[in-house]
């Protein structure tokens, strides 16, 4: 993905909370995501660092088709982290001792 200036990522269906690799695979890849999600994908992904289709439904994504021509537009996001938080997994460490434990 090294080559493009974005990918279009949408998700094959939409569940608050549920979202798949298809948004890291871009950003790690070099490019911008475009992906068409839940709006609670801002908990987990810095939203100014992807690109949510559902943000411009309202004008029938005419506002986006002409921002993805414009260089500045597209640079910014090259700017943004993907994650604004260190991920805390100890809840999810601790549920699975539990379980270990219980074997």
């Amino acid at each position: 993905m090294k080559n493009y200036a974005f990918n279009l990522c949408p998700e094959n269906q939409i569940y608050p909370g549920c979202f798949t690799e298809k948004i890291l695979d871009a950003f790690l890849g070099g490019c911008l995501p475009i992906s068409f999600m839940d709006s609670s994908v801002n908990i987990d992904f810095n939203k100014e660092s992807f690109v949510n289709l559902q943000d411009y439904l309202k004008d029938n994504y005419d506002q986006i088709i002409e921002l993805l021509k414009d260089e500045f537009f597209l640079k910014k996001f090259t700017k943004e982290p993907l994650l604004l938080n260190k991920p805390d997994l100890k809840a999810e460490i601790l549920f699975v001792e539990k379980i270990l434990e219980n074997i």
